[in-house]
């Protein structure tokens, strides 16, 4: 059973990581819009990393992230009180729900 977990985490992990490459690739072609109004959602959103990417991402291309509103939710309880802290010390605004 752990091992399926572990298979699935692994895999959506290389999934966030190939969209990652994919829009940094469309940054570098000129193919992504500007400017960006960006809402992400994130339904396990783990610690925050794939927003914090993401907003990366705007920064690195406009600068700007005051137009990015990151959705999420997240199951665990203290993963879900790091992701708040990750993306309010970057600045980002978020809303992850209540509580976990």
């Amino acid at each position: 059973m752990a091992k399926a977990k572990q298979d699935k985490e692994l895999n959506l992990d290389q999934i966030l990581f190939k969209c990652r490459d994919h829009l940094r690739a469309a940054r570098n072609s000129g193919s992504l819009v500007e400017p960006f109004d960006v809402t992400l959602f994130d339904p396990a959103c783990g610690s925050g990393g794939m927003s914090i990417q993401s907003v990366e991402l705007v920064k690195a291309t406009q600068g700007d992230i005051t137009s990015v509103q990151v959705y999420g939710q997240e199951k665990e309880s203290a993963t879900y009180r790091l992701a708040k802290m990750n993306l309010a010390l970057r600045g980002i605004s978020h809303n992850l729900g209540e509580t976990a």
